[in-house]
């Protein structure tokens, strides 16, 4: 058998419901060099017996149960170990990529061979064409200074398997480690902004994603990591900007929490959010101009 350019790496953990439709997403895709490795998390429903149907009849896919459960994260790596691809490309076991989504993904990454991981972007159009690369400095100055960047989870991407292991894999953060692993990568690497609409993230109650939401729990998290890179010695932004990015980012937390008080006056609501975020209360006034945005990336890019 060909060794797989691509190896596509599904969790799983109770998706009885949606783990079939995944699985034949996959394999209806166009391009064909792949090998779909699934890792079941210790699901109590019937997801490994759907998954092993598909693993008797295609000789691509191959299922592996964990002796215990890991979580989110952890799995997510532990599945990176079993694949033998180039590329990583993960598919959520309750998502679906398109018929096009993988040889799209294989081809843009090609294109850029030095590139550790791209994404699927969020804007249907910009002003110039995908796929495009994207330096360290630019990604994280856009994150930072711009209107974000790393808008996607793990479906929407694709990893190079040599960058993945030079970083340690997947950051365990949980909610956020997606987050935390493309601020870490992009320390290191470009990145490739590729078409949107190559996979198709299905929102639910129980995903791990909704389970994350408050401000206890996501906020908190995202808050930590943007603040751990920020600072980190590796970050690709210069002192300046780094000072002009923390600047932005307790901004954008003020303002969202004058929202909460005005005109609402949702003071506990407006507390709770300042306690979790970069923001404190001499940051409130800071909060009432608009903010601004520093940095254009479709900009700099077209110039």
């Amino acid at each position: 058998m060909t060794k797989p350019l691509v190896s596509v790496l599904m969790t799983v953990y109770n998706r009885s419901l949606f783990i079939e439709e995944s699985i034949k997403s996959v394999i209806k895709s166009s391009y064909k060099n792949w090998e779909l490795i699934i890792v079941d998390d210790q699901s109590s429903d019937g997801s490994v017996a759907i998954a092993k149907q598909y693993e008797a009849i295609n000789p691509r896919i191959k299922v592996f149960i964990n002796k215990q459960n890991l979580g989110d994260y952890p799995n997510r790596n532990r599945a990176a170990i079993y694949a033998k691809g180039k590329y990583l490309k993960y598919l959520d076991s309750d998502d679906l990529i398109y018929t096009h989504g993988l040889e799209v993904m294989v081809n843009a990454m090609e294109k850029f061979p030095d590139a550790g991981f791209g994404f699927c972007a969020q804007k249907p159009e910009m002003t110039i064409p995908y796929p495009f690369i994207v330096s360290q400095n630019q990604a994280y100055k856009q994150e930072f200074l711009g209107n974000g960047f790393f808008k996607t989870g793990p479906s929407g991407t694709i990893i190079r398997r040599d960058a993945f292991e030079a970083v340690g894999g997947l950051s365990r953060t949980r909610y956020v480690g997606d987050y935390d692993s493309w601020l870490k990568l992009s320390q290191r690497y470009s990145v490739v902004v590729m078409h949107p609409g190559l996979i198709w993230w299905r929102m639910h109650d129980g995903q791990e994603y909704k389970k994350g939401q408050g401000f206890e729990k996501y906020l908190k998290a995202t808050t930590a990591v943007q603040l751990k890179y920020l600072f980190d010695e590796h970050c690709p932004l210069n002192a300046s900007e780094r000072k002009l990015a923390f600047k932005c980012l307790r901004q954008r937390h003020g303002r969202r929490t004058l929202s909460y008080l005005i005109p609402s006056l949702k003071f506990s609501r407006a507390f709770a959010y300042l306690k979790y975020s970069a923001a404190d209360l001499r940051h409130l006034f800071n909060g009432l101009s608009k903010s601004k945005i520093y940095y254009n990336l479709e900009e700099e890019l077209r110039t």
